[in-house]
């Protein structure tokens, strides 16, 4: 998903990312023992929280219980798209362990020349002057004006030391002469034009890393789900955090903390649900949603996944109510569809 916006290192990139069509290959990774309210294949819930359960997308409330009629919060809904992008990706539903203690000190910026030869690399909480809109992030390296010493091309890598797989983008170099009086925006010097809505989001992630270490909210029980889906570059986190708990929330909503642990919305379900899936075939070509305008800020993902066949509405018109909670058996439903493609709803 493409949505142009100027970027500022305070309010990271809000925007989700889809990736390469492909078929989500998952296996089963466990067998099925069952939940006391989930008794037997009669159930509307049965198929669908087996097949979740095996593909180790979802869990029980308990040993027991599925928790079918508990609400889906946001931290569990995190997690669960941490699993199933892992999935998409070809793992087993596996979220990495966060980076050990020197996660503020590891190099996560790598600038490569043509020959493969590191020549500059920058770690978490380095300065850098950047400028980034839409799917366009230029990267200073030098404050001199066609410096000749940094190459023509290069490959950026983008990851922390021991942490999940480098991601690579290819840019070329760009050069700007300041002009007196007129602020640079960050463009400066020479550096390197990136043109790659991945690498926007997975630079940005990086470079503010200090910024999301507030509130305990690194040592939430979620936050390595938040954390792999970020540096990965597809639900950035200051984009999922300002939707969980919206910049209007007060005081007394609670923290960051307490809006995790609420209910999540059926926006916010589709908005990571369709970054976390990747690119799905559309089996219906036209859909009619009367309650999601184009301006809605989610309308993109809710769209693509009605096109999908995941989601079908809430009452005969197909109207979405995405404000409207879902409990976990009804998220079951919802993720059997993107993990069997047999149990979409498509047109004959």
């Amino acid at each position: 998903m493409k949505r142009p916006s100027c970027l500022l290192l305070s309010a990271l990139l809000a925007l989700t990312l889809v990736l390469p069509a492909s078929a989500l290959d998952w296996k089963k990774v466990r067998g099925y023992q069952g939940f006391d309210d989930i008794p037997s294949t009669e159930s509307p819930y049965y198929n669908a929280v087996k097949a979740c359960y095996e593909a180790g997308l979802l869990n029980g409330s308990t040993e027991t219980s599925f928790g079918v009629n508990d609400s889906l919060s946001a931290a569990q809904l995190t997690v669960i798209c941490a699993r199933l992008y892992n999935l998409q990706t070809g793992g087993k539903g596996e979220i990495p362990a966060l980076p050990a203690g020197a996660m503020m000190k590891t190099s996560c910026l790598r600038f490569y020349d043509e020959n493969g030869t590191l020549f500059k690399s920058y770690c978490p909480g380095d300065a850098v002057t950047f400028n980034a809109l839409g799917g366009s992030l230029f990267l200073s390296l030098s404050e001199t004006p066609e410096d000749p010493a940094l190459p023509e091309t290069c490959t950026l890598e983008v990851g922390l030391e021991g942490y999940g797989n480098p991601r690579r983008y290819q840019g070329a170099r760009e050069s700007y002469q300041p002009l007196p009086g007129v602020m640079t925006q960050g463009f400066s010097g020479t550096g390197y034009r990136i043109l790659s809505d991945e690498a926007v989001v997975s630079v940005l992630f990086l470079l503010g890393l200090e910024e999301n270490a507030g509130e305990g909210v690194t040592s939430a029980w979620w936050y390595p789900a938040a954390f792999y889906l970020a540096s990965e570059g597809q639900i950035p986190f200051s984009g999922l955090s300002s939707r969980v708990r919206p910049a209007e929330a007060g005081p007394e909503d609670g923290g960051l903390l307490s809006a995790f642990g609420a209910p999540a919305s059926r926006a916010l379900f589709a908005w990571m649900v369709d970054a976390a899936a990747g690119e799905l075939p559309v089996l219906n070509e036209t859909v009619s949603v009367p309650d999601v305008t184009e301006e809605a800020p989610d309308a993109e993902a809710i769209l693509r996944l009605y096109h999908a066949g995941i989601l079908t509405g809430v009452d005969a018109a197909g109207n979405f109510r995405g404000s409207a909670p879902l409990t976990r058996g009804q998220a079951a439903i919802l993720l059997d569809r993107v993990l069997n493609p047999d149990a979409r709803i498509g047109a004959a």
